[in-house]
């Protein structure tokens, strides 16, 4: 008997103690699911056997199993059995009652892994991929899809997730589910004994070597992975030990180790040459541990970038790539668009793999600003894509970007979202993936950029998908943002790591203190009038505005509708007919590219002094010299409005966040935040009318585009609350059935259709 036949053995007999399984009275099968061939054997030597009475030994592939033949097989079987999972798939074909069975039915899962296993059938793994990946599919796709919802690769591994079958609304019947890997104390202590050589891995390399640890393909080996000692973690460290220890090998984690807070002098001439010789590195407040308390450090730019290129030369290691993403949270104004500037110049200038930095930038008028800023310094390779190009300078970019002329690239994730990776950069391979302003992944995500809600999927596609071979598809993730609250009710760093698919630790976040020490807060209480609380707002906001006009303070004023900013501009006009050529305005929806652009140039070069605006008028303004940010009325959550106010004091010692507060203010916000919400009734007359496409055409991929939905939504807003209800629905049912239900993803470039 081989090791891992041994292995498996010896594990099976302990689960079957630590579960009683044995001892049970009655009919009952365990349905296995996610293992290899030699879990089936142990069961097989145990005096388990399969529910047929007739197992020959192999693993069935998936387009033999049928449920007409399985069916009087199973309603015959005796005393305790075990089936494979992709048969009760086909079980459920025809059975919808489980009850009949007369037993028991226990789900026992390989939770060495988290719901995507190794396929043990022995087929081509490209065909496989290639169902997935298709916009049509054939009859032997449709028998992938019967029993797989998705699949990643892993090194050489491919690994699938099935389609769930066991609840009740297939089987009728409750179910119980088991964890195959309970570990026992003896079973996960270290062997110190001088025969196991110490590596050291990223979170990022475990999926692997579980794939290779399952097979018996490593032994003697002690791994030391970087990561927490999280529960979580833990758990998963515990299953791997339970199997390692019959092969010598274990896993354990670094903990949280101590950074270094002035790393990176050796990117300083970088710095100094496109920023001066005088530039220096800044140093920031970060949170020490920001999990256990509100302890400070104070931590270099340098340290950080010194740690995002170590992350991205980690990655490009062929042999044996090792990263982990990085989140940094810093006030605005901290100057972090340099922790991937300086990378980007690192990857192009000193770097051979002719790798690239893609910069996912939510706002065009941020993305121009930044280009044209490092284009000034004398970085021609940086440039942008963006819906404001005419096709021929598109096309030349794009062509610029596969030729290597561009290595700098912002695009919004619209624009990403709607190219094949290769169609974007052709043969060159990602250095570096920037998400800027990464709160938008779970706010915008959830409400007006719903592209940012399938930004987490493409990237895990390029990461462990089929776009590239292995070897190219390893690059770091770089977050940003001033704005993400770390652990509680909203945690938006959890959020984004869950949905970005992250493989982040806390020694590689870093998560800054975020308030501006040079930003007095002015919360004002006036004395209420007899007036309308509108009427009353009205007067405070043009008293407060024509003010600044008169002390030439500039100022931006945030108002929740643009129509409050039309009835501020005509009192102003009315009351104060001297102050209004000094005051402009900023909003999406009428004013047009040219108005809005004219607008800006004429605040940033203070020919004009004051901004009425919405929120569009907010990340990446970077104008130094405001002295003063007054809002309205709340524009939406906590996060914008410390979005806002950090337009305030960038270059200036001191600067004002002003609020005339009535407490009939808070009503703006809940509105605002409901405008892009969908009814009840149109979600689930959307999820009828992916059923009846469905049924009506048998197979899962479904090309569809969203004025399929025409009849619920208004004809302008049809493709974002298309896109909306898809999410939401994807986003519930992977909650509730732990496999993706609805997978959504873009068609392709220029059109408007969707593959779920």
């Amino acid at each position: 008997m081989n090791e891992i036949n041994s292995a498996f053995t010896s594990l099976v007999q302990q689960f079957l103690l630590d579960n009683e399984i044995t001892n049970s009275v009655g009919n009952t099968i365990l349905v296995c699911q996610g293992f290899p061939s030699p879990f089936y054997e142990a069961l097989s030597s145990w005096g388990i056997r399969h529910f047929s009475g007739d197992w020959n030994g192999t693993y069935p592939e998936y387009d033999s199993i049928s449920g007409k033949k399985l069916l009087p097989k199973l309603m015959a079987s005796q005393g305790l059995c075990w089936a494979f999972y992709e048969e009760l798939i086909a079980l459920t074909d025809l059975l919808t009652d489980f009850s009949v069975y007369g037993g028991d039915i226990i789900i026992v899962k390989n939770n060495l892994f988290d719901g995507y296993y190794p396929l043990a059938q022995r087929v081509d793994a490209s065909k496989v991929i290639s169902a997935f990946e298709n916009e049509k599919s054939s009859q032997d796709d449709a028998c992938i899809f019967h029993f797989y919802s998705d699949y990643r690769t892993e090194g050489a591994e491919l690994l699938v997730s099935y389609v769930n079958k066991h609840y009740p609304i297939d089987i009728t019947i409750e179910v119980k589910e088991l964890d195959f890997y309970n570990p026992h104390a003896e079973e996960i202590l270290s062997v110190e004994d001088g025969s196991q050589s110490l590596v050291e891995i990223a979170i990022s390399a475990l999926p692997e070597k579980k794939c290779l640890l399952q097979k018996g393909a490593i032994s003697n080996i002690q791994f030391l992975v970087m990561g927490d000692n999280s529960p979580s973690f833990q758990s998963e460290l515990s299953a791997l030990n339970t199997l390692g220890a019959h092969f010598g090998v274990s896993f354990s984690t670094s903990g949280v180790r101590e950074r270094a807070h002035n790393a990176g002098g050796e990117y300083l001439p970088i710095l100094r040459k496109y920023w001066g010789n005088d530039a220096d590195f800044r140093t920031h407040p970060f949170y020490k541990n920001p999990a256990t308390g509100s302890e400070t450090v104070d931590i270099s730019q340098g340290a950080i970038i010194n740690d995002i290129i170590h992350q991205c030369n980690g990655a490009m290691d062929e042999s044996n790539a090792q990263y982990s993403d990085v989140i940094v949270t810093a006030p605005t104004g901290a100057g972090k668009s340099i922790f991937f500037q300086i990378p980007g110049i690192y990857l192009q200038e000193h770097s051979s793999t002719n790798a690239i930095t893609l910069v996912v930038c939510p706002l065009v008028a941020l993305m121009i600003d930044q280009v044209k800023e490092l284009n000034d310094r004398g970085i021609e390779y940086a440039t942008y894509i963006n819906s404001a190009l005419t096709y021929e300078e598109r096309q030349s970019r794009l062509d610029g970007i596969k030729t290597g002329r561009y290595s700098i690239v912002y695009l919004s994730p619209e624009l990403l979202l709607a190219y094949d990776i290769h169609s974007l950069i052709g043969e060159r391979r990602i250095g570096l993936l920037v998400v800027d302003e990464a709160h938008l992944v779970t706010s915008w995500g959830r409400d007006f950029r719903v592209d940012y809600w399938f930004l987490g999927d493409y990237i895990e596609k390029i990461r462990r998908g089929s776009y590239y071979k292995k070897a190219e598809a390893s690059f770091p993730i770089l977050c940003l943002t001033a704005t993400a609250v770390f652990g509680g009710r909203d945690d938006v760093i959890g959020d984004l790591q869950n949905s970005l698919h992250l493989t982040c630790y806390s020694n590689h976040m870093y998560i800054g203190y975020v308030r501006r020490n040079n930003i007095e807060f002015r919360i004002r209480h006036p004395k209420k009038e007899k007036k309308s609380d509108k009427v009353e707002k009205l007067a405070l906001a043009t008293t407060a505005i024509s003010a600044y006009v008169e002390k030439k303070e500039k100022t931006i004023a945030y108002f929740p509708y643009k129509s409050q900013i039309e009835d501020v501009r005509t009192k102003l006009i009315s009351d104060y007919p001297k102050h209004i050529s000094d005051v402009e305005k900023y909003y999406s929806g009428e004013m047009r590219s040219m108005e809005k652009d004219e607008a800006y140039s004429n605040f940033r070069e203070t020919k004009s002094h004051v901004m009425l605006a919405t929120k569009a008028f907010g990340m990446g303004v970077n104008i130094g010299d405001i002295m003063n940010v007054y809002h309205y009325a709340p524009t939406g959550t906590l996060a914008d409005y410390v979005q806002e106010i950090g337009r305030a004091a960038r270059k200036l010692s001191n600067g004002y966040a002003i609020t005339d507060y009535l407490k009939s203010d808070m009503r703006y916000a809940q509105p605002l935040w409901g405008l892009s919400g969908l009814r009840h009734y149109q979600v689930k007359a959307i999820i009828k009318k992916l059923y009846s496409l469905y049924d009506a055409r048998k197979q899962r991929n479904l090309l569809f585009s969203p004025e399929t939905f025409g009849y619920l939504f208004d004809a302008r807003s049809v493709d974002m609350k298309v896109k909306s209800g898809l999410m939401l629905l994807s986003t519930d049912l992977l909650e509730q059935y732990h496999f993706k239900v609805i997978a959504v993803r873009p068609k392709n470039l220029f059109s408007t259709q969707y593959i779920i």
